[in-house]
């Protein structure tokens, strides 16, 4: 995790430009971090130290899935979750400066008035069966005169052009008729600082006037790393805040040739992957990461591989599983490629970064893919499940709880079927199996019929799960499915089996007799009488009335053992 924080710039360019400036450095109002989760490691905490403010903002935002996330103030209370406002901001929405609270992806944003001065923590997690996701949390505290510097992103190439901005505020409303500007200094160069004005007019590059955005931007900076020092000036206050931004060669660049091609590795009319091809154009040769988006709605699926690239031309493919597609997507295309990266990765120089050579955020629709051309296997199981309770003797009592739940075979032939009905802490209840002829490929209804008596016996309540479920039959065409769903709440005492415990019969073994007045015993005289269920007389204590009581329950006359059947 990597933290930027602005409330206080620390420089490490020459002292000497400070020294002239007859002001303190207080200020900004903005801190930055970005966090990383994956399926090992999907929670993070971030902290936030939050001065006396009128208003706090804090934003959560990922360009790839959507995140849970919960925030807990000084005191330790939870933010309610109603306090969240969760938006989807695309990218014809994003403002030309790309400012971080209003960035293309999913947003979790926090509002909150008068916050506590303190350490405020969020906690930020995918939910399960979620991909690796990076995101990025946000901060402004408003109150008073205070302001933070932006610039639209952190590295740009040669030629660009780089834009810089404040964001001002006083008492919490947008700060107007300030005088801002940004000095910016190259690292080698300090005593020679470009200046320009920033401006909150609405001509380019400020897109409104009036809203508290002072904006500006310079051309033409040659490769280096460079500080940003803006400063705002509003009657007799001043404030200073600070940014940092690197100019770098450009590395290499995606051209607009992207392609993509469903491969079918078998030859059996079905596709096992699909490509995304597409043409990269490389100046400075080395290891790239290549990455690739596909989107349908608000799915998402990410994939890239790690490839050395030499000069020139070179068309790149990223595959995209059947299985995954199905998984992730789960319905027909065709397929947003919604973004294309290009990657540099340091090579045996740890001074190095990791930079991004170049991104395509829109690069067109697949083919229009039907799930139904993309690879499977020969049978499978699928999710979902009913089921019905059967007395079969008319006892009052159910006999029979039959599970049904749905297979896609591929092959006839003559399978066998099993599956468990478990309680909710995974005990296996009882097991069933079936055997059957499937006469041809589709969709069929199978059955599993589960004794109630186990049921009833084991004295557990449902839901029951029904899971495990396995079927066999032609060559290669086993499947197999942990959980196809639940049943009812069924309590253990409407199946046949059950036996409604009996006071004083602490082996559970459906008899009162002289093996449960030795077991009470030996507790009474090892001192271990902390079990409610030995305070038989319903005194509040456990000891020998408690036997004299038990004598009286024997199932038996004088505690005979009883004979099961």
């Amino acid at each position: 995790m990597f933290r930027f924080t602005l409330f206080l710039i620390t420089i490490s360019f020459s002292s000497n430009i400070f020294a002239q400036l007859d002001m303190n450095m207080p200020l900004g109002n903005r801190m930055y971090d970005v966090f990383q989760l994956t399926p090992g490691v999907p929670m993070q905490q971030l902290s936030v130290y939050v001065s006396p403010a009128s208003s706090l903002i804090i934003d959560i935002h990922t360009s790839a899935n959507p995140v849970n996330v919960a925030m807990v103030d000084p005191s330790g209370i939870l933010v309610p979750s109603s306090s969240i406002n969760s938006f989807t901001v695309e990218s014809g929405q994003v403002p030309p400066l790309g400012a971080v609270l209003f960035a293309e992806g999913f947003h979790s944003q926090f509002t909150i008035d008068n916050p506590v001065a303190g350490e405020w923590l969020v906690n930020v997690s995918i939910p399960a069966d979620s991909s690796a996701t990076t995101g990025t949390m946000t901060v402004m505290q408003t109150g008073g005169l205070q302001m933070g510097a932006i610039v639209s992103r952190p590295t740009y190439n040669i030629g660009e052009s780089v834009v810089v901005a404040i964001a001002a505020f006083d008492t919490g409303a947008p700060l107007l008729g300030a005088i801002a500007k940004a000095n910016v200094y190259q690292h080698g160069s300090e005593l020679t600082p470009q200046t320009i004005t920033l401006l909150d007019d609405g001509g380019m590059p400020d897109i409104q006037a009036g809203d508290g955005l002072y904006t500006g931007q310079i051309s033409g900076l040659s490769a280096g790393d460079y500080l940003v020092e803006t400063v705002l000036q509003n009657g007799s206050a001043r404030a200073v805040s600070g940014a940092q931004f690197e100019i770098i060669p450009v590395l290499g660049v995606i051209t607009d040739n992207v392609t993509d091609t469903g491969i079918d590795t078998n030859a059996d009319g079905l596709f096992e992957r699909i490509d995304i091809n597409f043409e990269v154009d490389i100046f400075i040769p080395g290891t790239y990461d290549l990455v690739v988006e596909l989107k349908l709605g608000t799915k998402t699926i990410l994939n890239g591989k790690h490839v050395a690239l030499a000069p020139g031309l070179s068309m790149q493919a990223i595959s995209f599983s059947a299985e995954d597609i199905k998984k992730r997507l789960s319905a027909d295309g065709p397929y947003e490629i919604s973004d294309i990266r290009l990657i540099k990765i340091p090579e045996h120089d740890e001074t190095q970064r990791t930079r991004l050579a170049d991104q395509r955020n829109d690069s067109g629709l697949t083919q229009a893919y039907q799930l139904l051309q993309l690879q499977r296997p020969l049978t499978l199981v699928l999710e979902g499940l009913s089921e019905t309770v059967s007395d079969t003797n008319g006892s009052g009592k159910f006999d029979v709880l039959t599970a049904r739940f749905q297979v896609d075979v591929l092959q006839q032939g003559s399978y066998t079927w099993s599956g468990s009905l478990k309680a909710q802490d995974g005990t296996t209840l009882v097991t069933a199996s079936r055997k059957g002829f499937l006469g041809a490929a589709g969709l069929f209804n199978l059955s599993l019929d589960f004794q109630g008596k186990a049921i009833g016996v084991a004295g557990i309540d449902g839901p029951y799960t029904i899971g495990d479920i396995g079927i066999y039959g032609p060559p290669d065409a086993a499947a197999i499915r942990h959980e196809v769903g639940q049943t009812a709440a069924y309590t253990a005492s409407q199946f046949e089996g059950f036996l409604a415990p009996l006071p004083g019969d602490l082996n559970a073994d459906g008899c009162v007799d002289r093996a449960d007045l030795d077991i009470l015993m030996g507790d009474i005289r090892n001192g271990s009488v902390d079990n409610s269920d030995y305070d038989l007389n319903n005194d509040g204590s456990v000891n020998r009335a408690d036997a004299r009581t038990m004598v009286g329950l024997f199932t038996n006359p004088r505690g005979a053992v009883c004979v099961i059947f």
